[in-house]
C-alpha cells in the first residue's frame, strides 16, 4: 500500500515543501542537533518548521539562535525569549539532580558560528548511512546559508510532543501523542507537565535498571566480571537527550552485560521482558489541559487507524482538542481523507508533518532510514488556517 509520504516524496522533485510541523532533534529521539535540523531545513527551502521533541522544549533555544544567526537578528523573534527556552526542564538531568557537566557535551558542533567552513556537497545527506552523525551544515554551500543570498529562511514554530497513555475500554494501554504548538514557555502548567513527564521517565528507567541488575545477580550472568548497569551508564549514552530504552539497551552492550543490541533488547528492554516497566505517563486529557493553559494549539499526532481512536477522538474533541495530524508519513490516502473529513465536521484544524528524526540506522534491525523532512505536503489552505490560529501572528500570504 502506497502512503502519502511515498507520493509526496516523488512529487517533491517538482514542488517545494513549505512546512513541516513535526520534527525531532537529539534532545528527544532524533539524530540531529537543533542546529543541524535548522541547517537542513534551510537547505531544503522550508518556510515553516516545528521542532516538536518528545516531552521537552529544551532544544528550541539552540534552533532559534541558529535561525537568528542566519537572519542577522537578535534571538527572541518567536515572541518567547531564548531565556524561556533555556530555563525549560532539561530531560537529560534526573529529578534527583544527577549532574551532567557542560563539558560532556562540548564536542557538539556549534555550526552556526562558522558558515564559511561549509563545503559544497549535499547530495549524499539523505541516502547513505555515511551521512549519519554529519550535520547538514557541513555539506552545504555557504552561500545557501547566507541571509544575503536571497534565500527565504524558515520560521521556527515552538512545539512539543507529549507522550501520553490512554486506557481503552478493553483495559489496554494505548500510546497517544499530543502535539502542542506555540505554547507560552513561561507558563507554569507547561513546566509542571514536562517535569511530571521527566520524573516518570527517570522512575521507569531506575525501576528497569533495578530489575535488570536483580536478574543478572540471580543468574550470575556477568555481574562478577562487569558489575551492574547504573543510571550514569545510561546518561553517558544519551548525552543531551532524554534517556530511554534505546540508551539503556546500548549501555548494557557497552558494559558487556549483553552480547549485542538484539540480545540486550530481548532479555532486558523489550516489552515482553520480565524486566520491562511501563512508564506512568500523563493521560491525553491531562496533557491537553496543561497545553491549553499554556495557550498552545493542540493536535493529536499520527492518529492512525487503531480501533481505540474511534472512542478516544470524540472525548478529546469534547476536552478541547484543536486539530488532527491527518497528514503523516504512515497515513495512506484513505486515512488522510478520513481524518480531514472528521476534522472538518468537527471544526478542527488539520495539521501535518513528516515526524522526521533525521537519518538514522535502526541498530536492532540494521535498517537505514533517510531523513523525511519535507516529505509531507500540507495543503496551502490547511497551513494558512493553522497559522491564522496561532497566538503570535504567523499568518501571512503564502505561495507554493
Amino acid at each position: 500500500m502506497s502512503t502519502i509520504a511515498d507520493e509526496n516524496a516523488a512529487s517533491s522533485r517538482t514542488s517545494a515543501a513549505l512546512a513541516d510541523l513535526h520534527l525531532h532533534s537529539h534532545f528527544s529521539d532524533g539524530t540531529w542537533s537543533p542546529t543541524a535540523l535548522v541547517e537542513h531545513a534551510v537547505s531544503k527551502g522550508m518556510r515553516y518548521i516545528a521542532l516538536s521533541d518528545h516531552d521537552t522544549v529544551e532544544g528550541l533555544a539552540e534552533a532559534e539562535a541558529c535561525l537568528a544567526q542566519f537572519n542577522r537578528q537578535k534571538p527572541g523573534s518567536l515572541g518567547n525569549s531564548p531565556e524561556a527556552f533555556s530555563n525549560s526542564p532539561d530531560l537529560s538531568k534526573s529529578p534527583a539532580s544527577i549532574s551532567n557537566s557542560p563539558e560532556a557535551f562540548s564536542n557538539s558542533p556549534d555550526l552556526c558560528k562558522s558558515p564559511a567552513s561549509i563545503s559544497n556537497s549535499q547530495d549524499s545527506l539523505n541516502n547513505s548511512p555515511e551521512a549519519l552523525g554529519k550535520s547538514p551544515v557541513s555539506i552545504l554551500a555557504s552561500g545557501a546559508l547566507s541571509a544575503a543570498s536571497g534565500r527565504v529562511l524558515p520560521k521556527l514554530i515552538p512545539a512539543v510532543e507529549v507522550n501520553t497513555v490512554y486506557i481503552d475500554k478493553q483495559g489496554q494501554r494505548q500510546d497517544v501523542h499530543i502535539l502542542g504548538y506555540f505554547p507560552d514557555l513561561h507558563n507554569s502548567a507547561l513546566h509542571e507537565l514536562l517535569e511530571r513527564q521527566k520524573a516518570a521517565r527517570f522512575r521507569q528507567l531506575e525501576e528497569t535498571i533495578a530489575l535488570i541488575n536483580a536478574s543478572l545477580r540471580n543468574s550470575g550472568g556477568g555481574l562478577a566480571l562487569h558489575g551492574a548497569v547504573g543510571l550514569q551508564d545510561v546518561l553517558a549514552v544519551s548525552g543531551p537527550a532524554a534517556p530511554g530504552k534505546a540508551h539503556l539497551t546500548e549501555a548494557l552492550v557497552r558494559l558487556g552485560l549483553a552480547k549485542d543490541l538484539m540480545d540486550a533488547y530481548e532479555r532486558f528492554t523489550s516489552s515482553k521482558s520480565p524486566c520491562y516497566v511501563y512508564r506512568q505517563s500523563v493521560s491525553p486529557f491531562e496533557a491537553l489541559e496543561a497545553l491549553q493553559k499554556a495557550g498552545a494549539l493542540t493536535s493529536i499526532a499520527h492518529p492512525g487507524q487503531g480501533a481505540y481512536m474511534k472512542e478516544l477522538l470524540p472525548e478529546l474533541v469534547a476536552a478541547g482538542l484543536a486539530g488532527i495530524e491527518a497528514y503523516h508519513r504512515v497515513h495512506d490516502e484513505s486515512l488522510v481523507l478520513y481524518y480531514e473529513n472528521y476534522a472538518d465536521a468537527q471544526g478542527l484544524l488539520v495539521t501535518g508533518g513528516s515526524d522526521c528524526h533525521g537519518p538514522y540506522l535502526d541498530k536492532e534491525s540494521g535498517t537505514f532510514y533517510p531523513s523525511t523532512m519535507g516529505a509531507i505536503k500540507l495543503p496551502e489552505e490547511r497551513l494558512k488556517r493553522f497559522l491564522a490560529s496561532s497566538p503570535i501572528g504567523y499568518c501571512e500570504t503564502l505561495s507554493i
